[in-house]
């Protein structure tokens, strides 16, 4: 590990780790910072002593458990007390001073430390909410019955995230409105955390930790009942869980949903800065992502808007995945200013050659989603007057050739090579870089 070619310095995308464990280490051993800036890594989720802010952006935050009160509980669809964080309905009569009276104070702290401030709060339709006045509330707002929110419930406590899809087409309108109840209440609590805390320093820098979901009908979100992508009005970076998987088509599925995720947070605020929390392996998973799909996801969510990401989490690097990363990082260093400050120009290149064929990736909870060309992925970027076309060759064991055509003229390829006839060839599991001087 020792031994690899330090990284170079990015100048503006982020690149670092989410860990729980970050939240009980204290201080970081100088050895270990030398192994992290050699790889390249330039941010972390965590306020750490010994780590230089020159060289690391510190993502402070707090624990979950801070953000929730025995005085204000949240009850799932069975009634019983749910263990999430503090339930949005309660803005509706409480200020969040009289809920959670230290939060702006310690959030105010992590931010005249680091400049950020954030959480990890991953609300659900199906696991909370289920407050009396709120339904009371939902019923009357989206004029449902009771006989059609006890259905729903009922079938919420025996399907829990199965529910969505066994669901009748009538049942499913009502679990629908309830989906696009909770999500605003949910966003009610990111709107008071913002507000409290830039009212106290205009200049504080707030992000959320979040899960995958989008809005109906996106098979995650309508699973998990919950649209993650509103909260980011309030927020200046929003942190969507990625994980997708272990194979090429989940390394495709990666980039296409971090493109998902950055499209909705343009319509919304185009302001906050969208930050793929991407999957290296769960928890003590024997089956793991290899280093270059890890890359494939990670060159792939850049170019497809993410400003930041981050890996899931630190303890699952192996040894040689630092000297991966480095490779990661001097590829990225390469080509940032195209995906930072370029603009799409996908249409003026055809394709030919390249295979074309459907895919399925199972979506958690019990749905699958459709991908279109598994194999290869394209981008293009214009910055002034070189254009950038990115080729992911997501296929483990085969190169791939392809033609491209254009006007521009091609000027040459990194990663990659061109054959005699024009073509070019992109290394299995590899990414290619063909740089074009535009007309």
């Amino acid at each position: 590990v020792a031994k690899f070619i330090p990284a170079p310095k990015l100048k503006h995308l982020k690149i670092g780790f989410w860990d729980y464990g970050n939240y009980v280490l204290k201080k970081v051993h100088p050895e270990l910072i030398k192994l992290w800036k050699r790889a390249g890594a330039n941010c972390i989720f965590k306020m750490l002593e010994g780590v230089d802010p020159k060289d690391f952006t510190l993502y402070a935050g707090l624990h979950h458990s801070y953000f929730k009160t025995a005085s204000f509980p949240t009850y799932r669809p069975d009634g019983t007390i749910s263990g999430k964080e503090l339930d949005g309905w309660y803005f509706r009569k409480h200020k969040l001073s009289e809920m959670l009276p230290k939060i702006t104070c310690l959030q105010l702290e992590n931010v005249r430390k680091t400049g950020w401030t954030g959480m990890d709060y991953e609300p659900s339709g199906n696991a909370m909410g289920f407050i009396p006045g709120s339904i009371a509330d939902f019923q009357k707002e989206y004029g449902v019955s009771k006989t059609e929110f006890e259905t729903m419930r009922r079938g919420l406590v025996t399907k829990g995230y199965g529910y969505h899809a066994a669901a009748s087409p009538s049942e499913r309108k009502i679990y629908y409105k309830w989906n696009e109840y909770q999500s605003k209440l949910y966003v009610e609590f990111i709107k008071a955390l913002a507000v409290d805390l830039k009212k106290a320093n205009p200049e504080a820098k707030i992000y959320n930790c979040t899960q995958d979901g989008l809005a109906v009908p996106d098979i995650r979100g309508s699973g998990l009942c919950v649209d993650d992508s509103l909260q980011c009005k309030y927020l200046d970076m929003l942190v969507p869980q990625i994980y997708s998987g272990y194979n090429e088509i989940a390394a495709k599925y990666a980039v296409i949903r971090s493109r998902e995720w950055y499209q909705r947070i343009q319509k919304i605020n185009p302001q906050c800065i969208l930050h793929s929390l991407l999957l290296i392996r769960y928890a003590n998973g024997k089956i793991r992502n290899s280093p270059q799909w890890l890359r494939q996801q990670t060159i792939g969510s850049f170019a497809e808007g993410a400003r930041g990401v981050s890996y899931y989490f630190i303890q699952d690097f192996n040894a040689t995945d630092w000297a991966e990363l480095a490779e990661t990082v001097k590829q990225l260093a390469m080509v940032e200013d195209f995906y930072v400050g370029g603009k799409r120009c996908d249409e003026e290149f055809k394709i030919y050659g390249a295979p074309e064929r459907v895919g399925y990736h199972p979506i958690w909870p019990g749905g699958k989603r459709e991908i279109n060309n598994p194999d290869w992925h394209m981008t293009a970027h214009q910055q002034g007057r070189r254009i950038l076309v990115t080729f992911f060759n997501y296929n483990a064991k085969n190169d791939l050739t392809v033609k491209l055509e254009s006007k521009h003229v091609f000027e040459k390829i990194d990663h990659g090579k061109q054959n005699v006839d024009g073509s070019f060839l992109i290394p299995k599991n590899q990414t290619a870089y063909l740089f074009f001087q535009a007309k």
